[in-house]
């Protein structure tokens, strides 16, 4: 499933109340979160797995887990 970047941050604006300020801080910290993404999405998926509800989640569906791994060590 395809995730249209637009819409999803217009969720997000409404869900949490993400403002301009917010926004501005995630882009003056870019080039460090591109840096760390790889060992965040690590540390966030074993944090997941040790939650048995959303690790049921994660192992729901053969080759779903696999899948991430590879999207996040391809980018």
């Amino acid at each position: 499933m395809a995730l249209d970047p637009r819409s999803f941050m217009k969720t997000i604006e409404t869900r949490i109340g993400f403002t301009a300020d917010d926004k501005a801080l995630l882009k003056a910290n870019a080039a460090w979160g591109n840096m760390i993404a790889s060992q965040m999405s690590e540390v966030f998926y074993a944090y997941l797995a040790r939650d048995k509800e959303m690790n049921i989640i994660l192992n729901a569906k053969e080759g779903r887990m696999h899948r991430w791994h590879w999207n996040v060590k391809e980018g």
